[in-house]
């Protein structure tokens, strides 16, 4: 016959003894948190439309053609766009602007 592991271990359910004024744990169970959908300023900005996130996400896999082509899905012309958008891209992505403390 085995014997059964759990009648070597008591069973004790904790209560604390201290009143839940000085920390107020009473009043934190109906905190909730609160979601915020930011957007990056480089993917508001994208005059191409890009999925910006999903490039960054691709490419940090080493995805490399699969970011491409995601690229191509909304943008036939990368190198065009590119080259006439570098300015008002930078100007707009820049980490001053995405740090608000």
């Amino acid at each position: 016959m085995t014997k059964n592991p759990f009648e070597e271990i008591p069973l004790l359910i904790s209560r604390s003894q201290i009143s839940t004024e000085i920390n107020m744990t009473g009043e934190w169970r109906f905190v909730r948190p609160a979601y915020d959908e930011k957007t990056a300023p480089c993917s508001a900005a994208c005059p191409a439309g890009e999925d910006i996130a999903r490039i960054e996400m691709l490419a940090s896999r080493g995805m490399f053609r699969e970011a491409y082509q995601t690229i191509l899905k909304e943008n036939p012309l990368p190198a065009v766009w590119g080259v006439s958008v570098f300015i008002i891209v930078k100007g707009l992505a820049t980490a001053a602007d995405t740090i608000s403390l």
